[in-house]
């Protein structure tokens, strides 16, 4: 069968620039053991209204999609603007006199702060220019109206003034500010002097300036930055006005740490005065403006600017409400004040493949009810959808006598204002936490991170699989536990997992699946310039590929050993610099793609077939499906992914692992893991919640979730069997739908009926686990530079290398 990358699910484009997670700094109440373990009546906590806003449909026909651009929220109302599209009736194309307007619909849902829809807003022809909102001094609506002309000197523009039930009080009309440029209006403010100001939205070439007119519409002036681009709405605190801004040309993130500055506004003198480092901002686009200042969201919860100190201070942690933690993927928070605070979160329905959208309004609660629960500590990076949405239910249950509290590293880390080398960072202060007992009660995804492997950082998950409360092995793959052992004791228990190595025309490559370095050197040999082996690839990358299985041959934290100045390590390197691509530019991978807009084909990805398009990336997908491209390395972490990429292979595709000296075959990949912290009081109780996690419904559940492998046989042979039903019913669609599917130019594969016996084989084969050291693999990174670039020698590279890493792994 065939391999590609994994086949993640897949939200529309427009929700996925509409709201990103904010990362912001935060002084914060981490999930740490030492925390106050039974919650008081006097704990903070924030009662939680969820509200769906419903986009109005005509039930009467068969909806086909539904798109939700700029969402704007005011004081007292939301605006939703959509558009929606509706399935044409079969044979319509042939009827002339069909009305297809009444199969798509225009115009902006209007709620209030309950979810309830109080008018639908038509849109019946296009309007001209943009539009946007406010509240004015004395509590009316107001809507910036523009008004067409040809002649951008003649266009007229106005602020109209509406009362409660929509009556028309007063037109404004503003002095023309926009003669010499494109019109642009993301925001309107009106001051408590009467003045009235204006925002655009930045363009690529530069700033909107900040248009400010006084209560009677004349311009008063233009207010810009020449080297500041402007990433916030104005906020107001103590008396002053100010703006959230960054460097001209770097918010669109591209690996370098972004600069973000509160610079206050003279509104007097129509001038920005320099500003101070926002520390720890680095995303605006879940910033929002209150009435008392500036505030931002994360998965951990909701923070806000101090001017004083320029820190954000966390003033809702996600644990101290009941929100479902897996709307928190996409929101935007719009704080009223410290105790009101209202959000607006988009979610994919995974059934229709529609997005919909919540209102959340969060309000301080004057007792926790929660008070004389104990609290269980889990702190993660990455924390899966999976878990919260154990979490949330756990938490619910009120024969439960614990709650849940979690805590995301890895956005703690980006909260803390680093944004380099975050991952790297983030390992080692978890690690020092641990050391000085100021951890979580379990760990989450640290799996395969050796430094944590030893019985003063984690508890031998052993002992109580085998104890008392333990699990039955032969309920589980116990294979993939071993795989992740270190010295015989487990360390943390892979709830999920994945498989990595490379997909293989074995037609062509007659290789075992534990093949070795050699065996590689023999089929290249063989095969010449007849096929493509694999695609262009840095040696850096393959490197970290080829050492991901091998890294723990090499060093040992428990003996503070290093061994990386050895015949083995040299063997990787010669063969790395054998097959790598040194000096050209390596293009980027596409290997599947997936249907947007038709729930038919259930995120069930294709293969692009057809001629390679003119692009900056390679296609490995099609490239393989034509028999072109031999090899590709894969990881497998769902059934689907598994068919996809031994499908495509217009022969006998067949999974195998990386090779290596000793043919350690294919590896797995943990996926969600959880260990539990040696020095944590409450061990059994954590065990408790890891084995819950274990059980078959809930793996069923992960596996949908997560688009996992569960550990557990009984949920992974239910998923194998609604995976190959699911298949069988996309490739019926397909074959249904092929004549208009051919526009994409791709193809589907019909389900092999023993694909889930052949994975089910390959997973019992398995015997090692992927390791990571991010501290080491930037050391190895480094130093082979030179040897790759042809300046030094592998002994050299070798050398420093273990100098360096001795070190590190003394001090662990």
């Amino acid at each position: 069968m065939k391999n590609s990358h994994t086949a993640r699910k897949a939200l529309a484009a427009v929700l996925c620039l509409s709201m990103l997670p904010a990362f912001t700094a935060c002084k914060k109440n981490s999930s740490k053991k030492n925390a106050a373990r039974e919650i008081k009546e006097s704990d903070p906590f924030f009662d939680c209204e969820i509200y769906q806003l419903k986009v109005p449909l005509d039930e009467s026909k068969e909806l086909l999609w539904v798109q939700v651009t700029d969402i704007e929220y005011s004081e007292t109302e939301i605006k939703m603007p959509y558009y929606i599209n509706y399935e044409i009736p079969e044979g319509a194309m042939l009827d002339l006199d069909f009305d297809f307007s009444e199969y798509s619909s225009t115009g902006t849902a209007v709620f209030d702060l309950k979810g309830n829809l109080i008018r639908d807003e038509k849109q019946e022809e296009a309007s001209f220019g943009p539009e946007c909102f406010a509240i004015d001094n004395e509590g009316n609506k107001a809507r910036f109206s523009a008004s067409f002309n040809i002649e951008p000197d003649e266009c007229e523009y106005s602020i109209i003034f509406t009362n409660d039930n929509g009556e028309t009080i007063k037109e404004l009309p503003l002095e023309n500010a926009w003669k010499d440029r494109e019109l642009s209006v993301r925001s309107m403010k009106f001051l408590p002097d009467g003045k009235i100001v204006i925002m655009g939205y930045a363009t690529l070439y530069g700033n909107a300036p900040i248009e400010v007119f006084d209560a009677n519409g004349k311009h008063l002036s233009s207010i810009n930055s020449m080297d500041r681009s402007f990433s916030s709405d104005i906020f107001q605190q103590d008396g002053k006005y100010y703006i959230l801004t960054t460097e001209m040309e770097t918010e669109y993130y591209d690996g370098m740490t972004l600069k973000y500055e509160v610079n206050e506004i003279d509104f007097n003198t129509g001038t920005i005065k320099p500003g101070i480092k926002a520390n720890g901002i680095t995303f605006s686009e879940s910033v929002a403006v209150a009435d008392d200042g500036l505030y931002s969201t994360s998965m951990n919860g909701v923070s806000k600017f101090d001017i004083k100190t320029g820190e954000m201070k966390e003033i809702l942690s996600w644990n101290q409400t009941d929100v479902d933690h897996n709307l928190l993927n996409m929101i935007k928070s719009y704080p009223k004040n410290e105790n009101e605070i209202h959000a607006i979160a988009t979610v994919m329905n995974e059934a229709t493949i529609i997005p919909e959208h919540y209102l959340i309004n969060l309000t301080r609660a004057e007792k926790n009810p929660h008070a004389g629960k104990q609290v269980l500590y889990v702190g993660g990076q990455g924390i899966s959808p999976s878990f919260y949405d154990f979490m949330y239910k756990y938490n619910a249950d009120p024969e439960k006598d614990y709650r849940i509290e979690t805590v995301d590293y890895y956005y703690s880390e980006l909260e803390s204002g680093n944004t380099d080398n975050v991952s790297a960072a983030m390992t080692n202060k978890v690690f020092l936490d641990l050391l000085g007992g100021e951890g979580p009660d379990i760990l989450m995804n640290f799996a395969g991170t050796d430094q944590f492997a030893n019985e003063e950082i984690l508890v031998d998950l052993n002992t109580y699989i085998d104890g008392k409360n333990g699990l039955d092995r032969s309920e589980y793959f116990d294979n993939i536990f071993r795989a992740i052992e270190k010295d015989g004791k487990l360390f943390s228990i892979p709830t999920s997992f994945g498989l990595e190595g490379y997909i293989i025309d074995a037609d062509v490559i007659h290789a075992e699946r534990n093949w070795t370095f050699d065996d590689l050197d023999r089929e290249a040999q063989a095969i010449g310039d007849s096929k493509q082996l694999f695609l262009k690839t840095s040696p850096q990358d393959l490197l970290k590929m080829y050492m991901a299985p091998n890294l723990t041959d090499y060093m040992d934290y428990a003996k503070k050993e290093v061994h990386f100045n050895s015949e083995g390590m040299i063997h990787i390197l010669e063969e790395v610099k054998k097959y790598a691509c040194m000096d050209e530019k390596i293009p980027s991978v596409q290997v599947i793609r997936s249907i947007p807009g038709d729930n038919a084909f259930e995120y069930v990805p294709y293969i692009a077939g057809g001629e390679q398009y003119e692009s900056d990336s390679v296609d490995a997908g099609q490239l393989l499906y034509g028999g072109a491209l031999v090899m590709h390395h894969v990881n497998i972490n769902s059934f689907v992914d598994y068919h996809v990429f031994t499908s495509v292979i217009p022969g006998d595709g067949k999974l195998v692992g990386y090779p290596s000296t000793d043919g350690k075959g294919v590896v797995m990949a943990p996926g969600l893991s959880l260990s539990i912290v040696a020095n944590s009081e409450y061990k059994d109780e954590s065990w408790e919640v890891i084995k819950a996690f274990l059980e078959e419904e809930v793996q069923i559940k992960m596996a949908q979730t997560d688009s996992v492998l569960p550990i557990r046989r009984s949920a992974y042979e239910t998923i194998g069997k609604e995976t190959q039903e699911k298949i069988n019913r996309v490739y019926e669609h397909y074959l249904e739908s092929k004549e208009g599917f051919d526009y994409y130019g791709g193809a589907y594969f019909p389900c092999d009926p023993d694909f889930v016996d052949e994975l089910t084989e390959i997973v019992e084969s398995v015997r090692f686990s992927n390791h990571h050291d991010e501290a080491l693999m930037n050391i190895l990174l480094e130093e082979t530079a030179g040897y790759f670039a042809g300046s030094r020698s592998a002994e050299d590279v070798l050398k420093n290398v273990d100098n360096r890493a001795k070190q590190i792994v003394q001090e662990h």
